[in-house]
């Protein structure tokens, strides 16, 4: 069964950790008895937009400094593969950013329409109910936000786009 959590859960300290880049997203994002694998199409400039991330793309041990003699230390479970860690972190920020911010990026791009795209199957938790909140906040702040071409589709194309417009404006 998936978890479906709410916009405060998603911005909460359970499903929130601090990294050395801000925060990014707990260990439930991953977990394979509280998620599925949902598959995001995004335009293929937003895979570009990942490349360019500075960091390491994969997620990384806790292991202690220092040798150690056994395995005590190591997280269990593999490591992501491809861009599923970077796309659960953009997904944490955004649903953790300003919502002002979002509403200016909107404003900004009228028709978005993404270009070609690119599926690529993730493991989250079930987002509909986050996400369905995210509109609602939005649509309080500017009611003319409905009539977006990003809100036309369900919730999962519309979390796409907004990736997507964010990318946008971040520096590469």
């Amino acid at each position: 069964m998936a978890s479906q959590p709410s916009l405060k859960d998603l911005r909460s300290r359970e499903y929130l950790k601090k990294s050395n880049s801000g925060y990014t997203h707990s260990r439930l994002w991953e977990s394979s008895k509280s998620t599925q694998v949902t598959t995001l199409r995004l335009d293929k400039d937003f895979f570009t937009y990942l490349d360019k991330q500075k960091g390491p793309k994969g997620r990384r041990s806790n292991r202690v400094v220092g040798s150690t003699p056994d395995e005590s230390f190591v997280q269990r479970g593999r490591r992501a593969s491809e861009y599923s860690h970077q796309l659960r972190k953009e997904l944490s920020r955004l649903f953790t950013m300003e919502l002002d911010t979002l509403v200016v990026m909107l404003y900004q791009n009228p028709n978005y329409k993404s270009g070609l795209k690119k599926a690529h199957p993730v493991r989250l938790p079930d987002l509909s109910f986050a996400m369905n909140e995210l509109v609602e906040e939005l649509v309080l702040r500017d009611e003319r936000l409905i009539d977006h071409p990003v809100f036309k589709k369900m919730w999962a194309p519309a979390m796409c786009r907004l990736l997507e417009i964010r990318s946008m404006y971040q520096p590469n």
